[in-house]
């Protein structure tokens, strides 16, 4: 009986997270997590990298109970978010670009260099944001790759493949 009470307290059980490979790279999530670590600490979190269509349709056949999108992406009505952080968009180098260690730069200093991207289907909005960005100052970046997670695009940046953006 006290099991089942605590279950049904939220004080126990499996909470199934949904997320975009971007999304667990930012500062904010890893204090709301740690937080939630601290209040329930008796509740196991199940990390599931999912695209956003995929996190919904997991919402709608309830295989998960929560998810973590990047960007402002609600094509169905039934669900309910909350925006937990907005953060700025930086760029990320290998360690020896000479671009790396720049106090300033502008997007026109770096329309020369190689970009790895995320794949469109993983992150739209995010992806055409960055283009229309690239756009709006009669500029568009030199693709060299396009991923599907933050740790491949990380993975290759280190590599020397390109330059990228991060958090």
């Amino acid at each position: 009986a006290a099991t089942a009470k605590s279950i049904a307290s939220g004080q126990t059980g499996v909470l199934h997270v949904g997320y975009q490979s971007l999304v667990l790279h930012s500062t904010t999530v890893h204090r709301i997590i740690r937080k939630f670590r601290r209040d329930y600490a008796n509740v196991r979190l199940v990390f599931t990298l999912m695209t956003y269509q995929q996190q919904f349709e997991g919402l709608r056949d309830r295989s998960i109970d929560m998810g973590l999108i990047h960007q402002d992406v609600m094509p169905d009505k039934k669900f309910e978010t909350q925006i937990l952080a907005k953060e700025r968009i930086e760029f990320i180098f290998p360690k020896d670009h000479f671009l790396a260690h720049q106090a300033e730069l502008k997007l026109a200093d770096l329309s020369e260099q190689p970009f790895i991207l995320p794949k469109r289907d993983e992150l739209p909005v995010f992806h055409d944001k960055l283009l229309s960005n690239w756009a709006a100052h009669g500029l568009e970046p030199r693709i060299a790759a396009e991923t599907d997670s933050f740790a491949s695009t990380a993975q290759l940046v280190a590599g020397g493949i390109g330059i990228s953006y991060g958090d």
